[in-house]
């Protein structure tokens, strides 16, 4: 063995055995390097000192470098990533929320046929809460323009809104949320629930986002007002896209009695029902986008 002094810019040798893989000669110590002869059936190959190497790369007195494969197994490619799927949505749907000191949402929309919707609708009468009687117009258009932030691009949004009393709380703010509805094209459709209603304030609401007001005190005309409002909810939406909220008054005034013996909010339940089935007769077969 030979021990010479090599600059550490030249070229070292370095031997690898064809049969027996990676073998590599060579040793450095006191800043000399230790070159071994070459023995027979070994291939050459050139590689620069620890000083030629940029910088990251594997390097001559790195752990490992000497276990070189010269004949690597080729790279498997990659399996093409699938686009993620989009979530399908009916071309008309509709959703329920109620609302008394706040408001809460009772189903998100979505198909009117779904028989879980249905049931949620009869369930109304169930919904009271014995602390909570007051009536929030505020909340409740505010809960119902979140429901539909996530409808897409063209879709025709509005809100049936429906009380048989006058706002107590938040009052102040009623007109800031009505505006915050003008911004996003949303409708509100205003139904006042008997004589106690604030009628005034109800039509202003649905003047302002280019809505209807009606007034009803019975099952027929609670179920027409339901009616005429999807009706016309559909033909500002030309056959496109359209989302249809049901905003019920739940204070504890609507578990008085109507008039004929049922409650308020037994009306409501019988006429949000029919709602659903007027959905499912005049739109059968629902495009999915």
């Amino acid at each position: 063995m030979q021990l010479m002094n090599i600059p550490a810019t030249l070229v070292l040798r370095v031997h690898f055995n064809l049969f027996t893989g990676s073998d590599l000669l060579f040793s450095r110590a006191g800043g000399a390097v230790s070159v071994f002869p070459p023995r027979p059936c070994r291939k050459e190959i050139q590689m620069p000192l620890a000083s030629n190497f940029p910088s990251g790369a594997v390097r001559p007195n790195a752990p490992g470098f000497g276990r070189f494969n010269p004949h690597p197994a080729p790279r498997r490619p990659a399996p093409p990533v699938a686009p993620a799927p989009q979530r399908p949505f009916v071309q008309h749907n509709v959703g329920i929320l109620g609302f008394h000191n706040e408001a809460f949402i009772i189903a998100r929309p979505t198909d009117p046929r779904a028989g879980w919707l249905a049931e949620r609708a009869v369930a109304l009468p169930q919904r009271f809460h014995p602390e909570k009687g007051r009536t929030n117009l505020t909340a409740a258009i505010r809960a119902s323009l979140e429901l539909m932030a996530s409808r897409p691009t063209g879709s025709v949004n509005g809100i049936t809104l429906l009380t048989d009393g006058h706002a107590n709380e938040q009052t102040e703010q009623i007109w800031a949320a009505v505006s915050e509805a003008v911004k996003a094209g949303v409708s509100i459709d205003t139904i006042a629930f008997g004589g106690d209603a604030d009628e005034a304030t109800l039509r202003r609401i649905s003047e302002c986002t280019l809505g209807r007001f009606m007034r009803v005190d019975a099952l027929r005309s609670m179920v027409a007002a339901f009616v005429a409002n999807a009706e016309r909810l559909d033909q500002r939406a030309r056959g496109g896209l359209s989302c249809n909220v049901l905003a019920i008054d739940l204070s504890h005034s609507m578990k008085e009695n109507a008039g004929n013996g049922q409650a308020k909010i037994a009306l409501v339940r019988d006429a949000a029902a029919a709602l659903l089935k007027w959905y499912a007769a005049r739109y059968p077969n629902q495009l999915v986008a």
